[in-house]
């Protein structure tokens, strides 16, 4: 089990790192195999670098328990031009990327190294590319929480096909049925489908997905340009982005059946559809989705919008120390920021002039929103209708352009009513005490999704006394 990889469970919301010996014995027996991969490889992938192999050869030769170190590039699935190709992969296999092809541990990689890309890009052209970059081998057992991809690139798939009959119009990027699966560092960019899930399709599986992100994903007739979810299962986002993808509807996730999902310390930004909420969660769940320390901002604006919602849900909804902001208002079609029921704590919605549908439906606490909220409790000017204070609306992201960073405009100003106005959830929910940002939470939690007021520019001075001095 030299150099096993860490991976993590989730229960009742909170993230517990095991080693991974600890989920299955059999996945670092002693009959384990690593192989090494690069471009073009030749060799047998197993021995070191100097014998790395080819990634579609190596895949059909791993078993549970086996480790796959990726050097940096570029893979397709196939040369031939054959749209059904993809990455196939079996329960169990741990597949690492990132790597420069000298390292002798995963701890080494560098995180700023050239990426590792899976690409369904096969024609070149982005008109007949992969149905799906990466699925489960179809002579393999369903995939389970311990298959891991790690630092991958996924990009380039195109589910198009039309026939409703067929799995090709879903899961441009990866295609899950009846599956778990966990990945870790990857990025989904640019993966498109015909109907449902542009970039990741999920029926009746349990995803977990860990600081991953997803860009510029498309579903071109319907729902889920990031993803689309059915069936029963939980999925996890933890650390996760969500930014510019599209969809005629629900452009960032789409979930429906009996499938609960937990957002813990994500951002959802700049995702765009018509006429219908950037993230749904339309399940028949007995227990509540989860939301916590994440961060919407912007979603579903155009000038043509006729439903700015960012999130909708037909189930309750537990959120704590998050906030929903929508700066650019169309003052033609203003609708809530978000149509959901359940508990908010220590959150903020603000923006628009109607931040939630049926504002009854809502227990809030410790929590700021335009207009107020009657069921309100614990909150600043009585019903948490004040202005939040954010230190610049003009410059959300802030001078590094990127968002859930120290410097965003976003962040609290320093006399802000939402600064030490929130309350710790009880211990019993095991709800994250870390901001955005991966900041610890202090002792007396603030409103929102970030912790800590935004004061650029300060200095510290240091004074030195001298006990002889008069």
């Amino acid at each position: 089990m030299k150099n096993a990889p860490i991976i993590y469970m989730y229960i009742n919301h909170q993230r517990i790192l095991l080693l991974s010996f600890c989920l299955t014995l059999a996945m670092y027996s002693a009959f384990a195999k690593r192989y090494y991969v690069r471009e073009n490889g030749g060799g047998s992938g197993e021995g070191g670098w100097g014998g790395a192999g080819d990634l579609v050869t190596i895949l059909q030769q791993a078993m549970a328990g086996d480790t796959i170190w990726v050097r940096s590039g570029t893979y397709k699935p196939t040369t031939n031009g054959n749209r059904n190709f993809s990455f196939l992969l079996r329960p169990g296999v741990v597949m690492m990327g990132g790597f420069g092809g000298i390292e002798t541990s995963y701890q080494a990689r560098f995180p700023d190294a050239a990426p590792t890309i899976l690409s369904g890009d096969i024609d070149l052209a982005g008109n007949a590319d992969c149905y799906h970059v990466i699925r489960r081998n179809p002579a393999a057992s369903p995939l389970t929480a311990a298959t891991v991809l790690d630092r991958f690139t996924i990009m380039g798939g195109r589910a198009d096909d039309f026939d409703f009959s067929s799995s090709n119009n879903k899961g441009g990027g990866l295609l899950l049925n009846n599956e778990s699966i966990t990945l870790i560092d990857c990025i989904f960019q640019q993966n498109t489908s015909s109907v449902f899930g542009g970039a990741v399709y999920a029926n009746n599986s349990s995803p977990t997905f860990i600081n991953c992100k997803f860009v510029a994903n498309h579903s071109l007739n319907l729902s889920g340009g990031g993803m689309y979810a059915e069936g029963n299962g939980t999925i996890v986002f933890d650390r996760c982005l969500f930014k510019q993808n599209t969809a005629v509807a629900h452009s960032a996730i789409y979930v429906e059946g009996q499938i609960r999902v937990n957002i813990l310390s994500s951002i959802f930004t700049q995702n765009q559809n018509s006429g219908h909420p950037a993230i749904a969660l339309y399940s028949n769940i007995p227990s509540s989705h989860l939301i916590t320390n994440s961060l919407f901002f912007d979603n579903n604006f155009s000038t043509s919008q006729s439903n700015p919602t960012q999130l909708a849900s037909s189930d309750s909804v537990d959120i704590y120390g998050s906030s929903f902001v929508q700066v650019q208002i169309n003052v033609n079609y203003l609708r809530p920021i978000v149509d959901i029921k359940g508990n908010v704590t220590n959150s903020i919605f603000w923006g628009s002039s109607l931040p939630i549908f049926t504002p009854t439906s809502v227990n809030a606490f410790n929590t700021i929103s335009v207009k107020g909220l009657p069921n309100c409790t614990n909150c600043p000017g009585g019903n948490g209708d004040v202005s939040p204070g954010f230190f610049d609306l003009n410059d959300p992201d802030g001078p590094d352009d990127i968002l859930g960073t120290e410097d965003d405009g976003l962040r609290l100003g320093a006399f802000s009513p939402g600064i030490n106005a929130g309350i710790r959830p009880d211990v019993s929910l095991l709800v994250p005490a870390n901001d955005i940002t991966g900041k610890t939470r202090d002792r007396q939690y603030d409103i929102g999704a970030y912790e800590g007021a935004y004061c650029p520019g300060t200095t510290l001075t240091r004074l030195y006394v001298n006990a002889a001095s008069t």
